[in-house]
């Protein structure tokens, strides 16, 4: 299952990167960036191949779809000075495309960027799979044809058109190909099996019936209150589409979901307080129930939370979504859940608790101790004893992933119509105004934060840091993560998530796979590994990074036992 959970990140970060964006704006001097792809077994040219080009110059973009020629040829203009990244798509989005790709090549996914200087060629090679073409006929419970119905079939996907008829590719293998079919408003669905050789079927859609299941501990006692989630499988492939909003065991470790027939699925959970991530491939013992699935118990060495926070009772959160350290190093903790702000001093005692009429999911903390909230379409300045002072609203009414400041000056992320945008407004929180757009982060997470007069981005689907003036022009582009280079990440799907300044003005960044942290010079430079979490297990959650004053301390948040964890650091 790491393969293909893999390669289900990586189309997670692709659906992130082809929302549609602001264009990028004509130049007088346009470049051809043109290539060819061959399929890496036959060295032959693959025909029917899709592919996304994202152009970027400054804040302007611009998301192109292009297809391969019989020769194995792709063409395109971008502006001199432009960056343009390459994304393969799996696998026809209409279903009309001609090519799969290969699992193990999909499960080494990174995307393709090149500067545009000059005319650019390009030689790709990718791993295929040989296909069939299948037609599907899909019906109502009446009978009528289930126009706009959604057909998933492994990396294949199409929609029926107004005639309840869509074409799908499935892998020509004599093992056969399965699909599921979802109808367009998502309430009925219909899971079938194609035989070899078949290229036509008539399927019904059906209302969906409860599947239950049970995870035990590796002691054989139930395991309650892990939460899950839950993923269909077909043709080898998890469903990410289809991944519900998650469930929790009951404390006979029992979960229940809606299912459409579809008899194998993908269990995944995150490390919590007494058991370890894991996951697991389960399938129907009968019509309606799981086979049982095992969780390992943990019992973490109390020395691994040594100079932690938010590990005693009075000091523990529900849902610890973000922190930050004032200036006497006094840790400000947002509990999402309990929708307050806990201050809790570095030995881990209650100092206050100020309760919001809002869920906090983002704290910064400006030099005169007032504090700046964002979450849930909302953003706020508290003073330094909690009393609100001002209060505004996010555009859009959207969740918030960061705030950052400067002087006067208040800096929103939240997702927008086209990936994260940043908003700029002054400290009385009105007339907020869009300076960044399209800026793409996946799991939830976009970075912000502003040092002397630039702010920085952690763009993790593109694997970088972005450099920008006050008012939103890009000036710099780096902390790009290559697997070939010491400073890359390894497990983490799209790093780095976080980063905040130390007080020599170095750059820490942090990634969720692993809990890394590291180190770069104001310019991009790598200077080398600060630390990681010793029990981190690459969960992919969001992470917050913060450093005393004096630099000797480095916390990170860990949302599986929220708390905020004290690494010990790498000499440097």
């Amino acid at each position: 299952m790491k393969a293909s959970r893999g390669a289900l990140l990586a189309a997670a970060g692709l659906a992130a990167l082809i929302l549609p964006g602001g264009p990028v704006e004509a130049q007088t001097k346009l470049c051809t960036v043109s290539g060819r792809v061959v399929e890496a077994t036959t060295g032959k040219p693959v025909a029917g191949l899709k592919a996304m080009l994202l152009v970027a110059k400054g804040n302007a973009r611009d998301v192109r779809q292009v297809t391969t020629n019989a020769s194995g040829a792709f063409s395109t203009k971008a502006a001199m000075g432009s960056s343009v990244a390459l994304y393969f798509v799996p696998g026809g989005a209409d279903g009309s495309g001609a090519v799969l790709l290969d699992e193990e090549w999909m499960a080494t996914w990174r995307p393709k960027e090149v500067k545009v200087a000059k005319d650019v060629t390009l030689k790709e090679t990718v791993k295929t799979v040989p296909t069939r073409a299948v037609t599907l006929t899909i019906l109502d419970p009446s009978g009528k044809p289930a126009a706009r119905a959604r057909v998933m079939a492994g990396r294949s996907a199409a929609q029926a058109g107004a005639d309840g008829k869509a074409l799908i590719r499935a892998p020509a293998s004599s093992k056969g190909a399965e699909a599921v079919v979802m109808s367009a408003d998502q309430t009925m669905g219909v899971y079938t099996r194609l035989d070899p050789g078949k290229t036509a079927a008539t399927l019904k859609l059906a209302r969906p019936e409860t599947v239950s299941g049970t995870l035990m501990g590796s002691d054989g006692k139930p395991a309650a209150g892990v939460k899950l989630q839950v993923m269909p499988i077909v043709d080898g492939q998890p469903l990410y589409q289809l991944m519900g909003a998650g469930c929790t065991t009951d404390e006979h470790g029992r979960f229940e979901m809606k299912g459409f027939g579809i008899p194998t699925y993908a269990l995944y959970w995150d490390k919590s307080e007494g058991f370890k991530r894991g996951e697991a491939t389960v399938t129907l013992a009968d019509r309606n129930t799981l086979a049982p699935a095992t969780v390992q118990r943990a019992v973490y060495d109390p020395q691994l939370f040594a100079g932690s926070v938010c590990r005693t009772p009075e000091t523990k959160v529900q849902q610890a979504s973000c922190f930050a350290l004032d200036a006497d190093d006094n840790l400000l903790v947002s509990d999402e859940a309990g929708m307050r702000i806990l201050k809790v001093s570095q030995d881990d005692k209650l100092m206050a608790s100020w309760k919001l009429d809002f869920a906090p999911q983002a704290l910064d903390i400006r030099q005169d101790g007032s504090i700046i909230v964002g979450g849930n379409g909302k953003v706020a300045i508290l003073d330094a004893n909690g009393t609100m002072q001002a209060a505004g609203a996010v555009p859009g009414k959207r969740a918030v992933s960061a705030v950052a400041h400067t002087g006067d000056d208040v800096f929103v992320c939240s997702y927008g119509d086209a990936g994260f945008a940043v908003y700029r407004m002054k400290d009385d929180l009105k007339d907020p105004k869009r300076i960044i757009s399209n800026l793409s982060g996946c799991c939830g997470q976009m970075d912000i934060r502003a040092h002397g007069k630039y702010l920085y981005a952690a763009e993790n689907t593109r694997f970088s840091i972005g450099k920008y003036d006050l008012g939103g022009k890009k000036v710099a582009d780096f902390v790009h993560n290559d697997a070939k280079k010491n400073d890359y990440y390894g497990e983490g799907c799209c790093e780095p998530k976080n980063i905040c300044f130390a007080p020599d003005g170095t750059i820490l960044t942090a990634a969720s796979g692993q809990m890394e942290v590291k180190r770069y010079d104001s310019n991009g430079k790598f200077l080398g590994a600060v630390a990681k979490l010793p029990d981190a297990d690459g969960s992919c959650v969001r992470v917050t990074l913060g450093v005393s004053r004096d630099g000797s301390r480095v916390y990170i948040l860990d949302t599986s036992t929220n708390t905020v964890r004290l690494l010990k650091q790498t000499a440097r």
